[in-house]
């Protein structure tokens, strides 16, 4: 009976030390996402403060780089799919876990919704954690803003058309003068 008591010992010293890994050490982390405007033009100088906050066992974690990165959806609402993101930016967060960037969409990025997602790796002692928008609040909605050619084409031919107006009509009280 000893020696199974020894035993048994030994594997409890030997095996304790890896259950925080093998069971998780019991605290959570969270990170939660969102945009400010959620539509945006994608030409000129309009931007979205992509924002969040971070926290680890209930309390904000400040010091800590959050990625950020987009992906394409085809709805306003949903749940991404697996599929390659496009990074954005590294931001820290602040004392209280909060954290934000200012993102100007690239001008080749195409017009639709888009998942932003926010990610906190592992390491340095704390388990990782991703976060995305489209479930508890829409997805970024990126349009095109009409850029000035279009415009100045437009008002030519407004004023095209009423420059032949004023003619036609000047030519018509000329003729009736006759």
């Amino acid at each position: 009976m000893k020696r199974y008591s020894a035993i048994f010992i030994l594997l409890v010293v030997l095996l304790v030390p890896c259950l925080p890994s093998v069971l998780g050490n019991g605290e959570e982390c969270f990170i939660d996402v969102d945009t400010d405007p959620r539509v945006v033009n994608k030409f000129g100088s309009e931007t979205t403060l992509i924002f969040g906050n971070l926290e680890y066992d209930g309390s904000g974690l400040g010091g800590k780089t959050v990625e950020l990165y987009h992906q394409y959806a085809s709805t306003e609402t949903g749940f991404p799919p697996d599929a390659s993101r496009v990074y954005i930016a590294d931001v820290v967060t602040k004392a209280n876990g909060d954290y934000e960037y200012d993102w100007n969409p690239d001008d080749s990025l195409a017009n639709g919704y888009y998942w932003i997602w926010a990610v906190f790796p592992s390491g340095g002692g704390y388990d990782g954690c991703e976060g995305y928008t489209g479930v508890v609040v829409p997805n970024l909605h990126v349009i095109p803003e009409v850029p000035f050619g279009p415009l100045m084409v437009l008002a030519s031919m407004m004023l095209a058309l009423v420059v032949l107006k004023r003619r036609r009509h000047t030519f018509a009280e000329s003729s009736h003068l006759v």
